[in-house]
């Protein structure tokens, strides 16, 4: 296919994608992520081409939250991003900011682990955040159908800035490429 028709499609694939996140309210500020409109004229979407820029728009607008956080992601790894993801949903529950988090369980499963004596998820829990995980392990629902999953990837926070896409919260997803192969 020439390069001009896919570049076409492209432009074309985007102006859909615009026009639905407006219908529904949904841009982005031009420093930001995206954000939700009351005017839908104004609604504005930004694309987030690197990892790092990735990461440090979810942590400023983890920072910036003032009433709620929801989150929603298949693979939350107990790594330096995630861990450091955490620590951000934690401190913003105890500081009375409403803080939900979704995570499957075959994507997120090593954040529990009772058996070695380690459950990073119950903290978690201990300071305000509302956990619910997708397709527990062993439950009856994974045990019938264990693959099963939710590959869900989004951040909205205060009800106002959206963050959704491919990346995940982990080293893997939020480091550049340079830095993954030292």
């Amino acid at each position: 296919m020439p390069s001009g028709v896919q570049h076409r499609a492209g432009n074309t694939i985007r102006r859909l994608f615009i026009l639905l996140l407006t219908a529904i309210g949904v841009g982005a500020p031009a420093r930001e992520a995206a954000s939700i409109s009351k005017d839908p004229a104004m609604a504005r979407v930004r694309l987030l081409t690197s990892n790092e820029e990735s990461w440090n728009v979810r942590y400023r607008l983890l920072r910036q939250a003032s009433s709620s956080i929801l989150a929603g992601y298949f693979i939350l790894r107990n790594d330096d991003h995630g861990q450091a993801f955490l620590w951000l949903l934690m401190q913003k529950a105890r500081a009375g900011v409403e803080v939900k988090l979704m995570l499957d369980a075959r994507g997120s499963a090593l954040l529990t682990l009772p058996f070695l004596g380690k459950d990073i998820l119950q903290e978690v829990v201990a300071a305000g955040v509302e956990v619910v995980v997708f397709n527990p392990l062993l439950s009856p629902r994974f045990l019938a159908s264990p693959v099963l999953s939710t590959h869900s990837k989004m951040l909205i926070v205060d009800g106002r800035y959206v963050v959704t896409g491919g990346r995940n919260i982990s080293d893997n997803y939020m480091l550049n490429s340079d830095a993954l192969a030292t």
